[in-house]
């Protein structure tokens, strides 16, 4: 089964205010996950209070995501500076969507 990616409203909204170029970075390297047998093989597990949650390191941008290993999906949260995107705080887990 092949990966998808989907991106909360304000994952959206912060891909939007990056650069051309960064957004292009991003993404290159969210295209490249989907490729992957299981998004796992890159990125890292968070810990404490975003638990659950995998960061990928795009330079010095970072994409927060939930995976859902039943539905083949990786929903992006956040997307945005590493100074920034750990600051405010990501949605619970609600059974269904992230803002949308």
């Amino acid at each position: 089964m092949a990966w998808t990616i989907e991106l909360s409203s304000k994952a959206r909204k912060e891909l939007e205010a990056l650069s051309n170029e960064d957004r292009k970075r991003v993404g290159s390297y969210l295209d490249e996950l989907l490729t992957l047998e299981t998004p796992r093989d890159r990125g890292r597990a968070l810990t404490g209070n975003f638990r659950g949650y995998w960061r990928y390191r795009i330079g010095d941008i970072r994409v927060i995501c939930d995976i859902e290993d039943e539905r083949f999906i990786i929903i992006a949260l956040r997307i945005d500076r590493r100074s920034q995107v750990y600051r405010r705080s990501l949605p619970r887990r609600i059974r269904g969507r992230y803002g949308k």
